[in-house]
């Protein structure tokens, strides 16, 4: 069948705009300001890290944020400069100036649009889990690297590129510590850690820039100490969006513009491979938590166009940044209207408050992207991979090892090459699925036999399609999902009878519906491998007695386990969860407490519903319970935000409450709410 344009490229603006009211506005301009806030200081910091500055920082957030969210296949995808880029941008402007660079942007933005055009998104897809987690994990500690110059103050102007000789550097440095600067970067780095254990509200990175800045500006003008180097002291100050110019390359003797494009053709591939690697893992996690599904070859095309057009105004190279997209989700934004406003946002910074960028300290900057490395570390994955099949483990970690000891160029490279391989591999091996009877009597040792069947998936197949199994009912005995099926796709057993379920370690993903309506009853053990469970992916499964998380479980999606009625006793969120999406354990009233989850930062609305209420007398900050008014149906949905609120007992009638103000911990908590609306909760700390 022939595709029609609207499959290649159909932004998502537009057919939001169709439905678009006052109310998701209000709810879109908040979250956009919140964005613009959090970008402000990873935009100059991944300026001044990539060997640019702060104005090209900024300038790459607003063009490149403003037609990711304006064209783009994903509603709440937010564009801008990351830390994947700064590695290769660094290298490419060494070796060929700023000219060099915007040349390679423009190549890779072209390579973008080729992408989406020839319908190659849903191929970026299928790189290897492993090869992503090799390649991040590579550039975060590339860039932990990179920022030990100005967290120690050792004021060396030429720091050499490759990892080896960088730390033989700092070593052979380290006798010209700066301990004003140091101390500086590490009370930078205390207040970034510290700020969401007070506010969630509020980003670390911006209070740390803040108060550093007030610091360092009394200790020069009141105390004298003038060694703290400031980000006026290295880099012109921004003051505007600079007027548009053509590239212009000084050729050497016998070069040519065309010898410049080939060796310049495998720095933009690796930009165009990142930026689409990062921005539809961006948009796929974004899918699992609002429940949506993006255009992967819409998506490209935008991010194409935002790369073409950047360099022209200074820019560097852009893709959808996942910690970004994850606030905007978080602070209510639904629509790409709340990324135009991020943009609006930081070009009105910009304008207005380009002078003020002068007097942040460097130090603080390099504790902001010591942050940023850690967040995109993914050491916990790394682990939990370490458990899996050796032959993933072995890609991540020569990825892992080519990123950080060659280079980014040829990590991409022989990474996809191993991908190839994998793949091959993996398509050759057995993929034929049989029911083997009588292979498990679960009464063997009584004298009633059931002869009940055990649905084994043999090893060696890495993923089950869509609706699979869907519907077959029929089927009562168990189900075993091997750890060499890494992903469970939309619906795979949907409405299928088996009456338990086993996931070996391995297994990676659950996706939308995937065990929706299944009547297994034995207790589920997620196990270590898992990272993310998308929407409803076991809703509607009335007999699951529990449920155990594993340990490198990061997003529980929504309504994961929505009217999972005989979910009972005390559900433990493990440390390394940051989202819970908007009725993931709605209407399982059974549970008796929610504990753990010290790391969530995000709580969707009715996460908790109907296992969760409060005295409409003591509630002062942040909300709690909100009235909504869904398919005219008036129910109470909750959202909890995990501060310190300890020894409360709360019992009264919110029958008509619309806005509740409160705070209160994830950990800890018990609820209650009866059918006539009264709501209590308890704490037991």
């Amino acid at each position: 069948m022939k595709a029609s344009f609207s499959d290649v490229f159909a932004p998502k603006l537009f057919s939001c705009m169709k439905s678009y009211d006052k109310g998701q506005f209000v709810t879109d301009l908040m979250a956009g300001i919140i964005v613009g806030i959090v970008a402000i200081p990873l935009a100059i910091a991944f300026g001044i890290a990539s060997g640019v500055g702060p104005a090209e920082g900024l300038v790459t957030a607003i063009i490149a944020g403003f037609f990711i969210s304006f064209l783009g296949g994903t509603k709440v995808q937010i564009g801008g400069p990351t830390g994947a880029f700064i590695v290769i941008i660094y290298g490419i402007i060494q070796q060929y100036g700023l000219s060099g660079l915007m040349i390679a942007t423009i190549m890779a933005g072209i390579f973008l649009i080729l992408m989406g055009v020839f319908h190659l998104g849903s191929v970026i897809k299928f790189v290897p889990y492993p090869v992503v987690v090799g390649f991040t994990g590579g550039i975060a500690l590339t860039i932990f690297s990179t920022q030990m110059n100005d967290l120690f103050g050792l004021g060396i102007e030429k720091v050499p590129a490759d990892f080896i000789h960088k730390w033989l550097c700092y070593f052979e440095n380290f006798t010209h510590i700066n301990w004003w600067a140091l101390g500086v970067g590490a009370f930078s780095l205390l207040v970034i850690i510290l700020t969401p254990k007070i506010s969630k509200k509020i980003p670390g990175s911006l209070m740390a820039i803040v108060i550093s800045t007030i610091l360092v500006i009394v200790l020069k003008n009141y105390c004298g100490i003038s060694s703290i180097q400031t980000i006026g002291d290295l880099y012109e100050l921004p003051s505007g969006i600079p007027a548009p110019r053509m590239p212009e390359m000084a050729l050497s003797e016998g070069q040519t513009f065309f010898s410049v494009i080939q060796s310049l053709f495998p720095a933009a591939f690796t930009i165009a491979m990142l930026g689409a690697i990062e921005s539809l893992l961006s948009a796929m996690v974004a899918d699992g938590v609002i429940g949506d599904r993006h255009n992967s070859n819409t998506e490209l095309i935008a991010q194409g166009v935002a790369n073409v057009v950047v360099p022209f105004f200074g820019g560097i190279p852009a893709t959808g940044a996942i910690a970004r997209t994850m606030t905007n989700i978080n602070n209510g934004g639904r629509t790409p209207i709340a990324g135009i406003i991020h943009a609006v946002v930081l070009l009105l910074v910009l304008l207005f408050l380009g002078k003020f960028v002068g007097y942040i300290p460097m130090p603080c900057l390099a504790a902001v992207l010591i942050i940023v490395a850690y967040n995109m570390s993914g050491w916990r994955t790394f682990v939990s991979l370490s458990k899996g099949p050796k032959s993933d483990f072995s890609v991540l970690i020569v990825t892992f090892v080519l990123t950080v000891i060659f280079d980014l160029t040829i990590a991409i490279e022989i990474g996809l090459l191993l991908a190839v391989v994998l793949f091959i591999r993996r398509t050759t091996e057995s993929s034929v699925i049989r029911v083997f009877h009588n292979e498990l009597d679960p009464n063997d040792s009584t004298d009633y036999a059931l002869h009940e069947d055990k649905l084994i998936i043999p090893e060696g197949v890495t993923w089950i399609d869509e609706h699979a199994f869907s519907g077959c009912s029929g089927f009562n005995g168990d189900l075993v999902i091997p750890g060499t099926c890494k992903d469970l796709k939309k619906g795979a057993f949907y409405n299928t009878g088996f009456k338990n379920l086993y996931l070996e370690e391995g297994v990676e993903r659950i996706e939308m519906e995937t065990f929706r309506n299944c009547k297994f009853s034995n207790p589920l053990v997620i196990p270590d491998s898992m990272v993310h469970i998308w929407s409803y992916g076991f809703s509607y499964c009335p007999n699951i007695p529990s449920v155990d998380f594993g340990d490198g479980i990061q997003i529980i999606g929504d309504g994961a386990f929505f009217k999972c009625t005989s979910l009972a006793g005390i559900i433990k969120i493990p440390d390394s969860v940051t989202t819970i999406g908007k009725e993931t354990f709605s209407n399982d009233n059974g549970i008796s407490m929610i504990k753990g989850g010290e790391n969530v930062a995000s709580l969707g609305v009715g996460a908790f519903y109907a296992t969760v209420s409060v005295d409409t007398s003591v509630m002062t900050t942040n909300e709690l319970l909100k009235t909504y008014d869904w398919a005219g149906s008036n129910r109470v949905y909750i959202e909890l935000s995990p501060e310190n609120f300890h020894g409360v007992s709360m019992t009264g009638d919110v029958s008509p409450v619309t806005t509740i103000d409160v705070t209160l911990p994830l950990n800890g908590l018990s609820f209650a709410i009866d059918e006539n609306r009264n709501f209590s909760a308890q704490t037991s700390v």
